[in-house]
């Protein structure tokens, strides 16, 4: 072969790999479980404070998810205040129910308010508070890790979540 003495193989230019489409993952947001009428209430904006039988130290924003359980009490309680609910049974659309219903901030954890909503004995206080439309999912008791890129990945479901109506 007729080569220069310190040539060396020319090679063909390398191509970049076809990498795959990536979507930017949205990091896991936190989503705590409340029964029907408090989580409506609280996503309404009426219901300031979460009570638990437990302490947290988490804050910031966390996803709120109506559980598939109706609190009797809590429609009382909130008629007893004179909040008009959507009914849990009558009105259409009824109160949303296995989903995710909307959004709050914690900012505190306390172990006294003057709220009316504090019942004890600790009290997850709420601020900021948002409806988006109903997402089902199954929930789970505490807090609980939801991918957010599947409350923009899948269409929600057809009913919307009852729009509040009321003043608080």
């Amino acid at each position: 072969r007729n080569r220069p003495p310190h040539s060396t193989p020319q090679k063909s230019p390398r191509q970049p790999l076809a990498q795959p489409s990536q979507k930017r993952r949205l990091p896991a947001v936190k989503t705590l479980s409340i029964r029907q009428p408090w989580a409506w209430l609280i996503v309404a904006g009426c219901k300031d404070i979460e009570n638990r039988s437990w302490r947290t130290a988490l804050r910031g924003r966390v996803l709120i998810h109506a559980s598939q359980k109706i609190d009797p009490h809590g429609i009382e309680f909130a008629r007893g205040m004179g909040i008009e609910l959507p009914s849990c049974l009558n009105t259409r659309p009824p109160l949303q129910r296995g989903g995710i219903i909307g959004s709050v901030d914690i900012s505190d954890c306390v172990t006294a308010s003057p709220s009316l909503w504090f019942f004890g004995p600790f009290g997850f206080e709420l601020r900021a508070p948002e409806s988006i439309p109903f997402h089902p999912v199954l929930g789970r008791p505490g807090f609980w890790e939801f991918d957010q890129t599947l409350l923009s990945a899948a269409p929600p479901a057809q009913t919307a979540n009852p729009s509040p109506s009321i003043a608080c």
